[in-house]
């Protein structure tokens, strides 16, 4: 059938048309041309529908061209798609049955200007492995509904989203440039079973306009793939997010649930990667217990995370640094995944904080850094801080704690030995010992905060402005060492231990012990016990005081050439 005229039918009456069902190789064709508005319909008569009512013909829109107008086509029929234009205005196409891509081209099937709108009622829309092609001007929507899955590649400038609905099905999208949301409202943009999204050169959404998505309809756990250029900024409108995996190659990802954010492939790969991650799950969890959430921060970009419960995420590869991670009513537990190379560092920087209702757990493949001014708070449970885990290179780790650690349980702090050491700059008083570190700030009312000590060799403690006392009596072992620095202020090192000793202005040696090179110390206190003890101090010029300890011993000894005012006990 070949028409040319004005216009096709009107919207109140519109021109219907039937072609025959054929067999084989023949196809039939339909081909118009108008200035005005097509309003069509391709009816199914008693010939085209065997006993049982089934449908054998097909509407093939071979071409179909308005230069001026509307294109409208309903039809009883499956619509097979060659190519519809509209060059000034909107195409529409409404089927009972599937509306599926008519040739094997990468060209476009339909070509509109202001829009286009596809309807199917029983079926879906390009799911038979090839999407429509579509090229829609700049400003112009796209819609589409359909029972079964939606398959829609916008070829040309932005995929600017109406509302796309699959009851049963998944909705596949595809733009050359970015894939946006066109109101203002917060009502679901895209609903599917499942929702995959493509934006070659752009982006998903926009800072000013989140892509709202409704990605598990009918109650089930729909995957959400999204793969985009530059930036992500997703909505889940409706219960948990399960994503399979989420690109934003070189701009950021901002993902809001209205319920959680969760693995949905259930695997150990990467599932969110961007130049920054920010992840708000409103009414329910980031990750699962026995399932964190995959992540991979690109650069020397952040994560931001708050979910009303707990927050359970995994940095894959390289350094996770934290703005701030808050886990509302639940438990907080961040992990940096270990490599065989270095890097694979925890970082919480000046003003940045993580947050646990419950319990808090940090978990660093190498170091930790807790830099001044940030801060964790366990409000019902216990801090937990593990570097070096698993271990897979040869360096251990470095657990620097410079912000404040609040929790109504224990702070412990794992090393797992290979050389780890412990590091701890504040204007503070220290008590160091093998399995503890009790640190007061000098801060008037400050309380002094615990930590359990597991498996650290090494430990650097700096102090401050006021006048700060490291005491190390209790850090004991041939391999273990210190590195004590008092800052400003007058500073003293005290150290209680049964054993000889040798003091110089810049270290401290203890038989026994590791040595403590000493920095900006002022005044030295250093105690014996029940032994017979031998203290030297020809090298220490500085104020302090000897103690030869209680208790049964023949003598203690102390060694002195210098002049000094170190008091004797």
């Amino acid at each position: 059938i070949r028409l040319t005229a004005a216009t096709l039918g009107t919207t109140d009456t519109r021109l219907n048309y039937e072609q025959p069902t054929v067999t084989g190789t023949a196809v039939t064709s339909f081909i118009t041309s108008t200035t005005g508005n097509q309003n069509l319909k391709f009816v199914v008569s008693a010939a085209n529908k065997t006993t049982k009512g089934v449908v054998t013909n097909v509407a093939n829109l071979t071409n179909l061209i308005s230069s001026t107008g509307v294109v409208d086509v309903l039809s009883d029929a499956p619509i097979n798609v060659v190519s519809v234009e509209s060059s000034v205005s909107s195409v529409k196409l409404a089927s009972a049955l599937p509306i599926l891509d008519g040739n094997s081209t990468f060209g476009p099937d339909i070509v509109a200007k202001t829009g286009v709108e596809l309807n199917s009622t029983v079926g879906g829309i390009g799911e038979m492995g090839a999407g429509l092609e579509l090229v829609v001007s700049p400003g112009g929507t796209i819609s589409g509904s359909a029972s079964g899955s939606i398959w829609l590649n916008q070829m040309g400038d932005n995929f600017e989203v109406g509302t796309i609905t699959s009851t049963t099905g998944r909705v596949k999208l595809y733009a050359n440039k970015s894939i946006l949301d066109t109101t203002a409202d917060t009502a679901a943009d895209i609903s599917a079973v499942s929702v995959d999204l493509t934006a070659l050169t752009g982006s998903v959404g926009s800072s000013g306009k989140r892509l709202d998505i409704d990605s598990s309809r009918n109650g089930g756990v729909g995957l959400v793939t999204v793969s985009a250029a530059t930036d992500v900024y997703m909505e889940e409108t409706t219960g948990n997010i399960y994503v399979a995996s989420i690109v934003a190659s070189t701009g950021t990802v901002q993902l809001v649930s209205q319920g959680g954010i969760l693995d949905g492939a259930k695997t150990v790969f990467t599932k969110i990667s961007g130049n920054g991650i920010s992840l708000v799950a409103s009414a329910g969890a980031i990750g699962e217990t026995s399932n964190d959430l995959e992540i991979d921060l690109q650069g020397t970009s952040r994560l931001t995370a708050t979910a009303s419960t707990n927050v359970f995420v995994t940095e894959k590869l390289g350094a996770l640094r934290i703005t701030n991670v808050t886990g509302t009513t639940g438990a907080v537990r961040l992990t940096v995944a270990e490599t065989s190379g270095l890097g694979d560092d925890l970082t919480l920087e000046f003003g940045n904080s993580i947050v646990a209702g419950t319990t808090a757990a940090i978990m660093a493949g190498d170091d930790i850094n807790l830099m001044s001014g940030s801060s964790i708070t366990a409000g019902n449970g216990s801090v937990t801080l593990t570097g070096d885990k698993p271990s897979l290179d040869p360096e251990g780790t470095t657990v620097t704690i410079n912000g404040t650690i609040n929790a109504t349980a224990t702070v412990s702090i794992v090393g797992n030995s290979q050389g780890a050491t412990l590091v701890s700059a504040m204007d503070a008083s220290y008590l160091l010992t093998t399995k503890l570190l009790a640190r007061t700030p000098a801060s008037v009312g400050s309380n002094a905060e615990i930590f359990s000590l597991t498996g650290f060799m090494a430990a650097s403690l700096t102090g401050g402005a006021g006048d700060n006392t490291f005491d190390i009596g209790a850090w004991t072992g041939t391999t273990l060492t210190a590195i004590i620095d008092g800052g400003a202020g007058r500073d003293t090192v005290t150290a209680t231990t049964d054993t000889d000793f040798t003091a110089v202005n810049a270290l401290l040696k203890r038989v026994g012990s590791g040595d403590a090179t000493l920095l900006n110390i002022e005044n030295g206190v250093f105690r014996g016990g029940a032994k017979a003890n031998k203290f030297n101090m020809s090298g220490w010029t500085l104020s302090g005081t000897v103690d030869g300890g209680a208790g049964a011993k023949i003598i203690d000894t102390i060694i002195s050439n210098v002049a000094g005012s170190t008091m004797l006990a």
